[in-house]
């Protein structure tokens, strides 16, 4: 090809790329401006306040840094989960915008950064707020569409994923109800059927497991410890599925579970689980820690993991 014929090819190219950009209407076309320019960065160590606005109800929190500790602040008071607040701190430390998608607004439905989408507002420490709107997964699974509130433009970008921010209220709050090393556990003295009305006559079973020397016994007699701790690696690390914040009148304990255990010191620490049937539910029950005040609940499966009788860790004689 003749030097002359390609430059008149590259010449007619570059007329015509121009004048297509002028006859389309403004709305089609893509911003001018570089991605560069676009500055969202943030200083996840410095952020103290999370905001997640979900007109979907039963997703909108607001989680602050308080004393060095994460809570809710709305719309319960409440410790926060620190594994979920560290994912959307992680998320903001590597934040990046890839690509500019569309800048049409009939395009945000599309990516679900329209009225659908998330509002994240993410505060730091000097009162800085910086917003965006959180809309659907991207192509992979550290992707995800994000629009600036007041603009029309839509980018592909790295850091958060909406799964990690669309949580209910629940998955945001701290779900242990107790824990601590399944070997610090040195007694655990458990009551069945404990009447909370003096003038019922009943014999609750009770009976004690205590360890010496890394054998376990029940009332002194030797048991297997594989069965304790089965028991244990539930009860030391005991989470809740739900949390009952609304006044409810409870039913009769059914179960009391008493630990003591040793700290690093060798000091002697006690904590104790009440559980509750649940009054309507059979695949439920309630929950209480002696050391705070909060009324969890947890499934019959959870339940029945650590509502252990006698006759789960010995045989009953035969008469």
């Amino acid at each position: 090809m003749k030097k002359s014929n390609l430059l008149l090819i590259v010449t007619f190219a570059v007329l015509l790329g121009i004048t297509l950009m002028y006859l389309l209407p403004s709305s089609e076309r893509e911003s001018t401006y570089s991605i560069e320019n676009i500055a969202v960065k943030f200083d996840s160590a410095s952020i103290k306040k999370i905001e997640i606005k979900k007109n979907e109800a039963g997703k909108s929190v607001t989680l602050e840094n308080i004393d060095g500790k994460w809570k809710l602040t709305s719309p319960v008071n409440a410790l926060a989960d620190n594994a979920a607040v560290e994912k959307i701190l992680g998320g903001a430390g590597k934040f990046k915008i890839a690509n500019l998608i569309s800048s049409k607004p009939e395009k945000q439905q599309q990516f679900q950064v329209d009225s659908t989408g998330t509002e994240l507002t993410l505060t730091d420490k000097s009162g800085k707020a910086t917003k965006l709107i959180i809309g659907k997964n991207g192509p992979t699974y550290v992707e995800s569409y994000v629009r600036l509130p007041k603009s029309n433009d839509v980018y592909l970008a790295e850091g958060f994923e909406s799964w990690s921010i669309n949580k209910e209220v629940k998955d945001w709050r701290d779900k242990m109800i107790y824990k601590t090393e399944r070997d610090s556990v040195q007694e655990i003295s458990i009551q069945w059927n404990i009447p909370t009305d003096a003038k019922k006559k009943s014999t609750p079973e009770q009976f004690i497991l205590s360890k010496n020397n890394a054998q376990w016994s029940l009332n002194g007699d030797s048991i297997d410890n594989d069965k304790v701790n089965s028991m244990l690696s539930y009860l030391s690390n005991f989470r809740t599925d739900d949390f009952i914040d609304s006044t409810v009148v409870l039913p009769e304990i059914l179960l009391s579970l008493q630990l003591k255990t040793k700290n690093a010191s060798a000091n002697t620490e006690e904590a104790t689980m009440l559980l509750y049937p649940h009054p309507s539910d059979s695949t439920k029950y309630w929950v209480k820690n002696s050391s705070d005040n909060q009324l969890y609940q947890i499934t019959k499966w959870m339940a029945q993991n650590i509502m252990k009788k006698r006759s789960d860790f010995i045989e009953e004689k035969k008469k």
